[in-house]
């Protein structure tokens, strides 16, 4: 009975990377595989590329198969091929419709012509969002993706656990997916003056939390949750929008079963990370903040700008259907302390690439904070003054500079900034420049201190052109 069990774990148990050490100088000694356990890791590594690549590439070479076949009329076969899927598609993409009566009933009688055209949108939309709509938004789930980082995710968990002396997890959430995170508990150390909170870290669409962002935290003396989202790594399922909430659901009550306190939970994230982050800040309102770094306000404006205008239809229906990452909605629904990092020249964010300006002028984090603005403080912040200024090229806020410090000096006169903004029939008749004077003082300008009775509290605006941020 041992011996088939031996043999069983050899074929199917886990890889052993590392033994732990009694040295107090390191937590792991790294396990130097033999010729046969690298041929075997190599063999598996192989297996698994070749599926992955096969699966992708399947429609190009099944059609060359078929077309290599005598006597094979391709079109009829293929109209029946597709005929078949779009019959599928549209019994899986209809298949709650049923149970839902009030719904049926409500609805309008609509032409056969138009309930066709409905339907038919509706499976090209499952299909988008099924074969490359969610690879294109999280290309990190993407099985070969992972396979060729694999070596480095395995050599930063071995220096998170050696250097950090961090423990992994497998938490599950409520739909049965396992999401894969490593708990870093300084709270009983007192060589960590930040111990006591807790910085749960939001990685990108091509991010692992074994290379991401732990690092930046962990130095600065936090204590530190990491995850990867549903499918990256040793996470399982696929970063659907509800299995990210269902994902930072479960990482932040595994927190608070660890004796942390939501109080002292603070969220770091990265570009797409926003989405679970502001989700979890909606959610948990007593949390301590949210750190915001490279994000956008939605998903839909950066969709469109890829795809031809000719899509663009079809694109929107898919992403409002199945990939709503709308940041900005939820980010209204949360009134503690936000960060913002803005990337002056991210190409990533931006929607607009025909000239360096307008490349600055499109970056969507404009747009999140201008909503974020508008919501929190909508007697400084309207009509897009926020958004106005935040378009600024640095020589064109080198030009207003100095204009708009007039301005504010005759405004203020010898009222403080902080009095002037809670003046409610003051603000509302000022003008466009004046509106602008009174978004740069206030923001920008240093001088400045942000009380608690103040609308601008918990509230900084960070304005980044480097590439590296510390926490």
């Amino acid at each position: 009975m041992n011996f088939l069990r031996t043999n069983y774990l050899i074929a199917f148990g886990p890889n052993v990377y590392g033994i732990r050490s009694a040295s107090p100088e390191t937590s792991f000694i790294k396990y130097n595989e033999n010729a046969l356990e690298r041929f075997g890791n190599l063999s598996c590594w192989w297996l698994h590329f070749s599926y992955a690549l096969i699966k992708y590439i399947s429609p190009f070479w099944i059609c060359h198969l078929l077309r290599s076949i005598p006597d094979y009329d391709f079109q009829t076969v293929s109209r029946y091929f597709f005929s078949a899927v779009s019959i599928c598609s549209l019994v899986y993409v209809s298949r709650e419709k049923v149970k839902q009566r009030r719904f049926l009933e409500s609805e309008p009688l609509l032409q056969n012509g138009s309930s066709l055209n409905a339907k038919f949108n509706a499976v090209l939309s499952w299909l988008l969002a099924n074969t490359i709509g969610i690879r294109l938004l999280y290309p990190a789930s993407m099985s070969w993706f992972h396979n060729s980082v694999q070596f480095h995710l395995r050599q930063g968990r071995l220096q998170l656990f050696d250097e950090f002396c961090g423990i992994r997890y497998k938490i599950r959430d409520k739909d049965g997916e396992y999401i894969d995170c490593m708990l870093f508990d300084r709270r009983d150390s007192k060589s960590f003056s930040n111990g006591n909170i807790l910085v749960i870290t939001c990685e990108g669409n091509a991010g692992f939390y074994e290379i991401g962002l732990p690092r930046c935290p962990l130095e600065a003396n936090f204590s530190v949750l990491a995850w990867n989202h549903p499918g990256f790594g040793s996470s399982t399922g696929m970063p659907w929008p509800k299995n990210e909430q269902n994902a930072i659901d479960v990482v932040i009550q595994f927190a608070l079963s660890k004796g942390f306190k939501e109080e002292d939970i603070f969220i770091y994230a990265w570009s797409i990370g926003a989405y679970p982050a502001t989700w979890a800040a909606m959610n948990y309102p007593n949390m301590r903040g949210l750190f915001l770094d490279a994000t956008f306000d939605d998903v839909l404006p950066l969709a469109l700008s890829i795809f031809p205008s000719s899509l663009s239809a079809l694109v929107k229906s898919t992403v409002r259907t199945y990939m709503n990452l709308n940041v900005a909605e939820q980010l209204k629904q949360y009134d503690g302390p936000v960060t913002f990092v803005r990337r002056f020249r991210d190409e990533i964010l931006s929607t607009d690439h025909s000239s360096l300006n307008e490349q600055m002028r499109s970056i969507r984090t404009n747009f999140l904070i201008n909503i974020f603005l508008k919501n929190r403080y909508p007697s400084v912040f309207k009509d897009d003054v926020a958004l106005e200024w935040l378009s600024y090229t640095p020589v064109e806020r080198a030009v207003n500079f100095a204009r708009l410090e007039d301005v504010a000096e005759k405004l203020f006169g010898s009222t403080s900034a902080s009095e002037f903004v809670k003046n409610d029939q003051t603000m509302a008749t000022l003008t466009r420049e004046e509106l602008l004077s009174v978004v740069f003082h206030s923001v920008l300008c240093s001088s400045i201190s942000f009380h608690n009775d103040m609308p601008f509290v918990n509230m900084l605006f960070v304005v980044c052109e480097n590439v590296s941020v510390a926490l």
